[in-house]
């Protein structure tokens, strides 16, 4: 019951609806046409717009719309913690299952986009990279909660900018796109985040190379740091409770 409600409070959520569903089938249908119209379109960039689209969305709705709902209603759970058999652990649960749906449903938003347009061709690559997205969506929900417990509501949106920054920088290495020590200290810091591995996994699959070892790097970067995340959301909560 209480995970319908969350769902239902989300989806009448006008932020919800423009910034992590409507813009990512605009950013789609954005690109796709802009391919097109640059004669540079093939059937493979079709895949990574549809890939960036899913990833922009979740990594929105994880982070930033997330911690925001968990920032306003955390006092209310609070309560409900104390005096009611509703526990914060069962909160965080219910919270996590409400967030692979959503992003779920924004992937499935993204595909009905790419069919209506004409251009969805599923691929086992496509497939495997949708799996893997879902994945870090779970990921960053924690971390989205964990920035929500810390942070106020007006604090969140106001560095909501700056944290999507940061999100994306961990996605994209900088070795791609810059060169140099600088380059390579912040390519080194990023491969202790599950994102750098998410890119490079995508790189061997659209390649056609084998991505066992990076999905390995990625499994064991993403439970340590995940599992970080919670410790830290479980003294966050200790310290909130006194």
């Amino acid at each position: 019951m209480i995970l319908y409600l969350q769902l239902k409070e989300t989806c009448r959520n006008k932020r919800f609806i423009l910034f992590t569903l409507i813009f990512p089938v605009l950013w789609f249908l954005f690109m796709l046409n802009l391919s097109k119209s640059s004669n540079f379109y093939s059937k493979s960039f079709t895949e990574l717009y549809i890939i960036t689209s899913c990833l922009m969305g979740v990594s929105g709705n994880s982070v930033v719309s997330f911690a925001a709902a968990i920032g306003k209603s955390r006092k209310f759970y609070r309560l409900q913690d104390k005096i009611s058999l509703y526990s914060s652990k069962k909160y965080l649960v219910d919270q996590l299952k409400s967030q692979l749906i959503l992003n779920a449903l924004i992937c499935l938003v993204v595909l009905a986009a790419a069919l209506l347009s004409n251009q969805l061709r599923f691929t086992a690559s496509l497939g495997v990279s949708l799996l893997i997205i879902t994945i870090m969506g779970i990921y960053l929900s924690i971390l989205g909660y964990l920035l929500g417990i810390c942070l106020d509501t007006k604090t969140i949106q106001a560095l909501s900018f700056p944290i999507m920054t940061v999100i994306m920088f961990l996605f994209i290495p900088f070795y791609t796109w810059l060169s140099g020590a600088f380059a390579d200290t912040m390519t080194n810091i990023q491969k202790l985040f599950p994102g750098y591995y998410l890119y490079v996994i995508m790189q061997q699959l659209f390649d056609h190379l084998n991505p066992w070892t990076s999905l390995l790097k990625f499994s064991v970067i993403l439970l340590a740091t995940g599992f970080i995340f919670l410790v830290t959301i479980r003294i966050a909560q200790t310290k909130y409770e006194r």
